[in-house]
């Protein structure tokens, strides 16, 4: 995690393996500084509650293309 550029775009599941909590990961992610975090999630943006000021944006599963 020490030589990922705080700029670096991370997208985080919201169920992870072992009832870890994305928005868990997401809080330790921003604590550390990185600034553009997002969701990736299988359920529609509007269904999700309490989610942080800091991340940026909901997206589906499917590989981000730029």
């Amino acid at each position: 995690i020490s030589k990922v550029n705080f700029e670096t775009e991370i997208y985080i599941d919201v169920h992870l393996a072992a009832n870890v909590k994305g928005q868990d990961v997401a809080e330790f992610l921003h604590k550390k500084g990185f600034k553009k975090l997002y969701f990736a999630t299988g359920y529609e943006a509007g269904t999700l509650t309490n989610v942080p000021d800091y991340i940026l944006g909901i997206t589906g599963k499917d590989p981000v293309r730029k």
